[in-house]
């Protein structure tokens, strides 16, 4: 269980955070593909091979490969600039006590050059086969959930305010607790909490205490799925020219998702979602490419623009209101 303890200063420090992270997101992208069972998952390439020693599908992996920062050039320089006592302490914490040490792990974690350059070219590699290309969706992402989420955020109720971030987050008496493999108590005196929504992570929210950043405390939490911010309530426009399931499942395509995910988003089954989307394929606003036993479902730019051309995120367009 992680404890973190709350005085006034930190619940009056409370506040979303100002720009999403693209190697946060790139880290976390690679532990979401890591939840998939072996049979199901999509092959990694090679290239990425010194991530998947470090970072696994619970998000845990060091913090020097995900500094939170707006900008990936300098993130990446960042990872490459870490200093040798960051490298040691965090390879130290993540590494199982009864899994071998390779050595390519020891040098790095003495900070040689050549395994800081290894580290480096992998997570490029990641960061540009799977974030880069998305990477405007997941921004939306971001703002999205945060414009939508902070006009109505209870400051004053930190119980309630917690819990609507996530339902595994309880904060009682002072103290935020959260699910964890370890019993750790974190104090931030004063420094208040950061809330980071991600729109690529779907576990359990995680917090961070970067190591460049002493003041920092950061909590990362699952942007709401599509379906919650506004595929519930598609613009009106939209709904009217696709009907309110159609549009939605277009709108929840802001990510790419599975034909599974949709149905549970959507709560409609599986045939009816693959009828949706074979709409709206013929009508040029989707690709859909199958992996192995899954269809996986995109925009295409098409799509893209026509949900942008038709977004009104902060209204209420449930049946029968009024604006």
């Amino acid at each position: 269980m992680l404890r973190i303890h709350l005085t006034d200063a930190d619940l009056g420090g409370l506040r979303f955070a100002e720009s999403p992270a693209p190697l946060l997101d790139s880290v976390l992208a690679l532990s979401e593909r890591l939840c998939a069972p072996p049979g199901r998952r999509a092959a990694l390439p090679a290239e990425i091979g010194p991530l998947l020693s470090m970072v696994n599908a619970q998000a845990r992996g060091p913090t020097f490969l995900d500094p939170l920062v707006a900008d990936a050039e300098h993130g990446f320089s960042l990872v490459d600039a870490a200093p040798r006592a960051v490298l040691r302490s965090e390879l130290a914490r993540i590494w199982p006590p009864d899994r071998a040490i390779p050595l390519w792990v020891r040098n790095l974690a003495d900070g040689d050059a050549e395994e800081r350059r290894l580290v480096n070219r992998a997570l490029r590699a990641w960061y540009r086969r799977d974030v880069l290309p998305r990477r405007d969706r997941l921004d939306a992402g971001f703002r999205q959930d945060i414009a939508v989420r902070a006009p109505a955020f209870p400051w004053h109720d930190a119980a309630t305010a917690f819990g609507s971030l996530h339902p595994g987050l309880r904060y009682h008496d002072g103290v935020l607790t959260l699910a964890h493999p370890k019993e750790i108590d974190v104090t931030p005196h004063g420094a208040g909490i950061e809330l980071m929504p991600s729109a690529v992570w779907s576990g359990r929210p995680l917090f961070m205490h970067p190591w460049r950043d002493t003041n920092r405390h950061v909590l990362i939490y699952p942007a709401r799925p599509a379906f919650d911010v506004i595929a519930r309530r598609p613009a009106r426009a939209l709904a009217r020219l696709l009907g309110p399931t159609r549009a939605a499942v277009l709108v929840a395509l802001r990510q790419p998702r599975t034909t599974g995910e949709l149905a549970r988003l959507a709560g409609i089954s599986a045939p009816s979602v693959s009828q949706h989307t074979a709409a709206l394929r013929d009508a040029g606003l989707v690709v859909s490419r199958r992996t192995g036993r899954s269809v996986r479902h995109e925009l295409t730019p098409l799509g893209d623009a026509l949900i942008t051309a038709n977004d009104e995120p902060t209204a209420d367009l449930s049946p029968g209101a009024s604006t």
